[in-house]
């Protein structure tokens, strides 16, 4: 018999091993040195037979081992072999989700070759290569996803006692890791935001469809790449300049903005996915809530009286979490009641309670609604008055809504009151009821007054505490104090009835919206 001899060459911790001795010859070129893996994995490299000799045998074997555990292949998993040479191509099929996540691997190629020599039947020869690997089949950590404020709004709001200079922007913060591979992105997918926003921009008749499909192809997604930003990563987001890039992509025109802004924009709360990939391909997803309003109305901590001039998308207002009751007064039961369904109703006033200072988010209704009306019964009513508005939009300046973000500059549109504010002419029309009698005995102004900022935004609000009775010279004429006292949209104001009575409001849906010029 003859002598049986072997050659066996091995290397840990190495790309790619090639025999220099010996007729058999194993290379392992990908996965590489200290490469992370998941999913499915091609291990590629060659196995060969580089003898002279006429070769009678050929296997090649491709193990994957726990690190350092490799001796004899105890332990170790067959992912597959052959008897067929392999030159630069796939030796085997790795599925490392049958493999624990965030543990190192060591991939080893054997081949086994025999061979005819002059004297006879030639020995067989092995040769190993193996690369150092860790698997990571593991999704990225995502912390947080959050919003430096509750909402955003479109437009600001200006009139005597009182200006918001609400939040048009803000950072969306995500903090994430991956310990295995590290952070390769993080995307924000806006196209949630956009297509529900604009749901009805192809009503407008201006619309350009092709404009369109550019334009979200754009807008739709926010990306960050990895690198210095793990774990944090920031994203400036500021809906009114995804709403003015209609106009830069000519999706529709300027003459139509306003009947866009007017009647086919939606506003409310939208869900805002974000997807965070690792180096790997491993994706974790989650989502927050955006809310975009027409305006934000301040509130102080404590109790704060607030109302709306106008009818509101579905009759609701957004709240910050810090709002943890509400209070509306019920004229015929002359009881107060406890507002349980976010529901708020123009000439109704509300009492807010607020652990901290925050904003209300209104949102106005983009349908056809009449002067609103309410009745008021005999005794005390708490109203809010309902004084005339206008609206103009305006294109955002692009510096101070990206470049240096300034509360009052960075802006869509702005409304304000239309119109005097003399008491008279809201509660004139109480004065006397139906039957001619008098109705209106008394109106009180509970003084409130608030001014803060913050790096978002700016505040202010101011109303005047009083009693106004009217003064009637002769009976059925109109008050000759009509203009002695001021009242405010937002604000809220109680009435003394000796006689029930309605009182009517003055503002109407769809809200115009001008263009400034």
């Amino acid at each position: 018999m003859k002598a049986l001899s072997f050659g066996f060459a091995l290397l840990l911790f190495a790309a790619v091993f090639v025999s220099a001795q010996g007729p058999s010859f194993a290379s392992i070129t990908s996965p590489g040195t200290e490469d992370t893996v998941s999913g499915t994995v091609n291990v590629q490299g060659s196995a060969l037979y580089n003898g002279e000799d006429p070769l009678t045998s050929f296997l090649f074997d491709v193990f994957v081992c726990p690190s350092g555990e490799r001796d004899n292949f105890d332990g170790c998993t067959r992912l597959g072999g052959g008897t067929e040479q392999i030159e630069e191509s796939t030796l085997a099929t790795w599925d490392t989700n049958a493999f624990e996540s965030g543990n190192f691997f060591d991939v080893v190629l054997q081949v086994n070759s025999t061979f005819e020599t002059i004297e006879g039947p030639g020995e067989a020869v092995e040769t190993a290569s193996s690369v150092f690997i860790l698997v990571d089949n593991e999704a990225p950590t995502i912390e947080s996803a959050e919003l430096d404020h509750s909402f955003l709004d479109l437009e600001d709001y200006g009139a005597d006692g009182a200006y918001f200079y609400d939040p048009k922007c803000t950072y969306i913060n995500i903090e994430t890791f991956d310990e295995e591979s590290g952070i390769n992105s993080v995307t924000l997918n806006l196209s949630t935001v956009l297509n529900a926003m604009f749901a009805r921009i192809s009503d407008v008749e201006s619309f350009n469809e092709e404009q369109w499909q550019s334009y979200l192809a754009n807008y739709e997604i926010r990306e960050f790449y990895g690198g210095d930003r793990d774990p944090q990563y920031s994203f400036w987001y500021c809906p009114l300049t995804d709403i003015s890039g209609l106009l830069d992509y000519e999706v529709i025109s300027y003459d139509d903005m306003g009947f866009f802004l007017s009647q086919k924009i939606a506003l409310g709360e939208f869900e805002l996915p974000v997807t965070v990939a690792d180096r790997e391909g491993n994706q974790a997803e989650t989502s927050l809530t955006v809310t975009i309003t027409d305006l934000t109305v301040p509130l102080e901590q404590g109790w704060t009286l607030r109302s709306s001039p106008i009818a509101l998308e579905q009759d609701q207002v957004f709240m910050a979490e810090s709002v943890d009751a509400v209070l509306s007064f019920d004229s015929a039961s002359q009881a107060w009641q406890l507002v349980t369904d976010g529901s708020m109703e123009p000439l109704e006033g509300y009492y807010f309670h607020s652990t901290a200072r925050n904003q209300l988010g209104l949102v106005i209704d983009r349908g056809v609604t009449s002067p609103p009306s309410k009745p008021l019964a005999e005794g005390w009513s708490l109203v809010g008055p309902t004084l005339e508005l206008s609206d103009y939009w305006e294109y955002p300046e692009e510096y101070y809504c990206e470049e240096e973000y300034s509360p009052g500059n960075c802006r869509l549109s702005y409304i304000y009151v239309q119109g005097n504010t003399c008491i008279g002419q809201t509660f004139n029309p109480v004065v006397y009821d139906a039957s001619g009698n008098r109705a209106l005995e008394l109106v009180v102004s509970p003084q409130q007054y608030l001014s803060y900022s913050t790096d978002w935004g700016s505040w202010y609000f101011s109303q005047n505490g009083f009693s106004w009775i009217p003064n009637i010279e002769e009976s059925g004429a109109s008050p000759d104090n009509s203009c002695e006292q001021s009242v405010y949209n937002f604000g809220g104001y109680w009435t003394f009835l000796q006689n029930d009575d309605t009182l009517p409001g003055q503002t109407t849906t769809p809200l115009f919206v001008g263009q400034d010029d």
